[in-house]
């Protein structure tokens, strides 16, 4: 199920912005990230995903996820954006944005439009999927786990809604798909 809100800049022609992936661990961001990326390749659109989880490993060795860390990391992706919009690229970024000042973070430092896309997913199926530990506290603070220490606190602050919970990756693809080529005026089929 997708639910769609309006984007001011779609235009006739594919227009150059960051596609943001949000939701709580394990939504499928990172997933559905990587196959987007490859769909848009495969398509002869130039894109690149960046994941809030490998900019946090390559700066920290040892990440904490501490509020301070991931306002770094989201400073960082969003230079990371700029950036591979500037050398004609679309960004995809998966990360989590669960709290107001992280969304301001990379809001800050973009200077492109920003589509947000909510990968929606029920705490009890995020918890059933949990093959990184992240629900039983293995990797980081149990405080700074999205949806347990922090609050998911998306406010209505997102154009479109996919729904994780109950679609498969491919499912859940096929309708990320057609909020992409509606907002970039294009084809990925």
């Amino acid at each position: 199920m997708v639910e769609s809100g309006y984007i001011g800049y779609v235009g006739d022609l594919m227009e150059m912005c960051v596609i943001w992936l949000m939701g709580p661990p394990l939504s499928g961001k990172t997933t559905l990230g990587k196959m987007l990326t490859r769909r848009m390749s495969q398509n002869g659109i130039r894109s690149i995903h960046l994941d809030s989880d490998v900019v946090r490993g390559v700066i920290f060795k040892t990440p904490s996820y501490s509020k301070s860390e991931k306002s770094i990391v989201y400073r960082i992706l969003g230079l990371l954006a700029n950036y591979s919009i500037d050398m004609g690229y679309i960004p995809i970024v998966s990360a989590t944005g669960n709290l107001k000042v992280y969304r301001r973070e990379l809001e800050g430092v973009i200077q492109h439009p920003i589509v947000k896309i909510l990968l929606r997913c029920d705490p009890r199926v995020l918890r059933e999927r949990d093959y990184k530990g992240i629900y039983r506290g293995v990797v980081g603070s149990i405080d700074t786990v999205p949806g347990l220490g922090e609050p998911l606190d998306y406010d209505g602050e997102y154009d479109y809604v996919v729904d994780t919970e109950s679609r498969s990756p491919v499912d859940s693809l096929n309708d990320l798909l057609s909020i992409v080529e509606s907002i970039l005026n294009i084809s990925l089929s």
